[in-house]
């Protein structure tokens, strides 16, 4: 582990986490391995407050991190998108008991001993439903709450109006944003306000942010592919993801305090990093492309690096492997390596079988990234090559890396070709790292359906 990554206090890493009704197990081991990665904690997504099994998880979770003495917090993200619906009927107020009660757990996190809370939209409220609600939370349990939430949907968020803050401004203790995890619906990454990566959209509120003293919760995700609940929707992942990643590090700003990765296990999205349990994960749609098949975990050890970096203030070249080796490295790509129209496209009203909405800014190119220490089994990086195969006549080879992150596209994809890559010296036949193992593109529509996970 390199000594370049000082940590310092307040900056935090956090995994969007979908509430579920899994096992006790499960829990623990959601727990584990989100320790075992660098993460601070989990942002609970909470869909609907009164369901008794996701108030016995975040107990079950406070239960589990306060027994094994984990430096690891909890706390609660409102989807009063989800709950004001009629499947729960629950607004902001709805959630005040299970606020109150999970603010008594040892692990729930707070901010200058105030209890972070976050949300999942405004959910149509306005500045009196959310005053009410922190008055309500801190008149029956006598917590202050430290609300940062995702306001997206309100009129100005995005170009921070002055008329925005002089309505929300003395309300909020920090903001924390959704949609600039990826480019808009259609759009190619490149074509974003500043281009790949997008953070020029958080940008804009990160400056207004700290003029008005609050803090920002930027978020980071690898991609947004959903064919499930009627809905079928693309959003660009590719280098996307890591330049993302790369651009948020080099963000200098008092106001940019957290990150929040979406997410650590929403499968019908498409964007966990963490474990599917199939307890939690009974629907047929999106069981399809989210499951053991498709596993995304080999990022972990990127985010952790990142994440350490990040706490620390360091930048991109900063990063360094955390997990005990001196190389860490993802290769990711989608399998959809074929021309054929798929069988069941246009039939019925039902949109699983046909395209995603975004399809067109889908590509056959594979993205891949490694973090290098500051010596690779004996070699420093500039002696290294990084070898990616994506056919027996395609390759490239990548002889310009150094310590720290390293990343970029690669060859695209061949039908009935697996994918590798190969991390070894310039000169000899010694291979230190590699990584394969992935699903190998399909020649033809074999799964019936338009599968960008």
């Amino acid at each position: 582990m390199s000594a370049h990554i000082v940590p310092t206090t307040g900056r935090a890493v956090f995994a969007h986490y979908m509430v579920g009704n899994i096992t006790t197990d499960h829990i623990h081991q959601d727990v584990d391995d989100a320790v075992a990665m660098g993460l601070d904690g989990f942002a609970l997504n909470v869909q609907c407050p009164t369901d008794s099994w996701a108030n016995n998880l975040v107990l079950e979770m406070d239960n589990y991190i306060r027994n094994q003495h984990y430096d690891f917090g909890i706390f609660i993200s409102m989807d009063v998108y989800a709950s004001g619906g009629p499947s729960c009927g629950q607004g902001p107020a709805g959630y005040v008991d299970m606020c109150v009660n999970a603010m008594g757990y040892d692990a729930y996190y707070k901010v200058n001993d105030k209890y972070m809370v976050s949300t999942y939209s405004s959910g149509g409220g306005t500045w009196d439903t959310w005053n009410a609600f922190k008055l309500s939370v801190k008149n029956n349990g006598k917590y202050d709450v430290y609300w940062i939430p995702n306001l997206g949907d309100t009129e100005g968020y995005w170009s921070s109006d002055a008329g925005w803050w002089y309505y929300w401004g003395n309300l909020t203790d920090g903001l924390f944003s959704w949609e600039s995890a990826w480019p808009a619906l259609g759009q190619d990454a490149a074509d974003q306000s500043g281009g790949t990566g997008g953070v020029a959209r958080d940008q804009v509120i990160i400056d207004a942010a700290e003029t008005e003293g609050a803090s920002y919760m930027i978020p980071l995700s690898l991609m947004q592919y959903k064919n499930s609940y009627s809905t079928n929707v693309y959003r660009q992942g590719k280098t996307n993801f890591m330049q993302r990643l790369h651009d948020i590090l080099e963000i200098e700003s008092d106001a940019l305090e957290f990150v929040e990765y979406i997410t650590w296990n929403d499968g019908p999205e498409g964007h966990y990093i963490g474990n599917l349990w199939p307890e939690q994960n009974t629907d047929a749609a999106p069981n399809n492309y989210a499951n053991d098949i498709w596993p995304h975990n080999a990022l972990q050890p990127i985010i952790q690096s990142f994440a350490t970096a990040f706490r620390a203030s360091a930048g991109p070249s900063d990063m360094r492997p955390q997990n005990g080796e001196d190389a860490v490295g993802a290769i990711w790509y989608h399998t959809l390596a074929f021309d054929d129209t798929c069988p069941f496209e246009g039939i019925g009203e039902y949109t699983f079988w046909d395209k995603p909405a975004g399809y067109e800014t889908f590509s056959l190119t594979t993205h891949w990234a490694v973090v290098l220490d500051d010596t690779v089994g004996g070699y420093a990086p500039s002696d290294l090559e990084l070898i990616i195969t994506t056919a027996t006549d395609d390759q490239v080879v990548v002889t310009d890396l150094s310590a720290g992150l390293n990343f970029a596209q690669g060859p695209n994809i061949n039908a009935g070709y697996s994918v590798s890559m190969v991390l070894a010296p310039k000169t000899g036949t010694t291979v230190l790292y590699s990584a394969s193992g992935g699903k190998c593109p399909a020649s033809s529509c074999t799964e019936g359906f338009y599968n960008l996970n």
